[in-house]
C-alpha cells in the first residue's frame, strides 16, 4: 500500500491517532534523543538493554493500535492473541502479531522484572492504543509501554529508595544505626534509642526529628506500640499477632505483617495481596550492616516508617547479628 492510500480503515484510524495521541515528551524531540531512561524497568538486564536502548534513543516513535485481541483462560494460565499496527517513518502500514501463554497472577507480580510479557507490561487488549519504537537500520520494534522505563526516575530517585543500608554503630552507648542508599554514604536518616522514660526509638533526619515510637506495654505482652510524627499524631501502630508483627498505619485501609521468613530475613508483607514489599537482611561485610529491599522503588517517608516500625518492634539491634527468634521489647 502507498503511504498516500488513505482508503484502509485501520491506516485512516492510525492517522487519525497521530493528531489524537501525541507522543509521551521524552520520545517527541529529534533523535539521537537525550538518556533519560537509565536503566529502569527491563533496561536493568542486559539482554534488553542492548536491543531497547538504540530504539529509544534513535528509533522511530509513532502511535500504534491493537486492532484484534482473544484471550482464552485455564484457571490463573492465559492465552493470549494480540494483533496490532502502526505506520512507519514513510507512512507505510506496518503490522505485527503476539501470542503469549503465561501465569497471569505471577506474570503481573513480575512486571518490569525477568521476561517481557507483553500482555501484562503492555496492558494489551481491544482498541489499546499504544507507542511503537521502529529502527529502520535493524528492522525491529518494540511498544514502548512493554518497556516499564521511567523517563523520570532520576527526579523520584531523591524521593525514593531502591536499596538502602542500615549502618549499627558500636561506637556509642545508646544503639543507634545510620540509613544511606549505600554502606559508606552520609546518612539520609538517623534511628535512635532514646533512654528516657516514656519515650522510644526516634527517626531524624540531620538533627530534625520525623518519627518517634511510643510503647504501651512490651508487645510480647500483648502491649502495643504507637508511631507518632512530629506534631506527636499517631501515624502508625505494631502489635505482634501470633508469630508475627502486625503493621498498621493511618493511611492504609489493610495492614502489613513483618515475618521471619528463613534465616535471619525478614519479609513485610500486603496483607490485601500476600505480596512482598520490602526485604531487610544482613548485608556483608558483617553483621552491623543490613540491607533493606523494597520491591519496587518506594517512598523514602514510607520506607523509613517501616524500617522504623521493625526496629523499634525489636528494639534495637536484637535482631543483629544473625539472631533466631529475636526477643520483641
Amino acid at each position: 500500500m502507498s503511504p498516500s492510500d488513505d482508503s484502509d480503515p485501520l491506516r485512516r484510524r492510525l492517522l487519525e491517532l497521530k493528531k489524537t495521541h501525541p507522543l509521551p515528551p521524552e520520545l517527541a524531540g529529534p533523535v539521537p534523543r537525550k538518556d533519560v531512561w537509565g536503566e529502569t524497568g527491563y533496561l536493568n538486564q542486559p539482554r534488553y538493554h542492548s536491543v531497547i536502548k538504540p530504539m529509544l534513543l534513535r528509533g522511530h516513535a509513532t502511535v500504534g493500535i491493537v486492532y484484534n485481541h482473544h484471550v482464552s483462560r485455564d484457571g490463573v494460565d492465559q492465552s493470549v492473541t494480540a494483533e496490532y499496527a502502526w505506520l512507519d517513518e514513510r507512512g507505510n502500514l506496518r503490522t505485527d502479531v503476539i501470542h503469549e501463554e503465561f501465569d497471569a497472577l505471577h506474570a503481573a507480580l513480575a512486571s518490569g522484572r525477568g521476561d517481557i510479557v507483553f500482555s501484562i507490561d503492555a496492558e494489551l487488549g481491544p482498541g489499546k492504543v499504544i507507542t511503537l519504537l521502529f529502527h529502520p537500520d535493524t528492522e525491529m520494534h518494540m511498544i514502548y509501554e512493554a518497556v516499564r522505563a521511567d523517563p523520570e526516575w532520576e527526579r523520584k530517585r531523591d524521593r525514593s529508595y531502591r536499596v538502602f543500608h542500615l549502618r549499627w554503630e558500636s561506637s556509642t552507648e545508646d544503639p543507634r544505626a545510620l540509613g544511606s542508599r549505600e554502606p559508606e554514604d552520609p546518612p539520609l536518616f538517623t534511628l535512635e534509642k532514646r533512654q528516657v522514660p516514656g519515650e522510644g526509638w526516634w527517626l531524624l533526619h540531620g538533627e530534625e526529628v520525623i518519627l518517634r515510637t511510643v510503647r504501651e506495654r512490651p508487645l510480647a505482652e500483648g502491649g502495643l506500640l504507637r508511631l507518632l510524627d512530629a506534631r506527636g499524631e499517631e501515624v502508625g501502630r505494631v502489635e505482634v499477632e501470633g508469630t508475627r508483627l502486625r503493621v498498621s498505619l493511618r493511611s492504609e485501609e489493610a495492614p502489613f505483617f513483618i515475618t521471619e521468613e528463613s534465616g535471619n530475613m525478614w519479609m513485610l508483607r500486603d496483607s490485601q495481596h500476600h505480596m512482598r514489599v520490602m526485604t531487610l537482611l544482613p548485608d556483608t561485610p558483617g553483621p552491623h550492616l543490613w540491607q533493606c529491599v523494597p520491591r519496587d522503588p518506594m517512598e523514602r517517608s514510607r520506607a523509613e516508617l517501616f524500617t522504623l516500625a521493625f526496629v523499634a518492634a525489636h528494639d534495637g539491634p536484637a535482631p543483629f547479628p544473625f539472631a533466631r527468634g529475636p526477643r520483641l521489647g
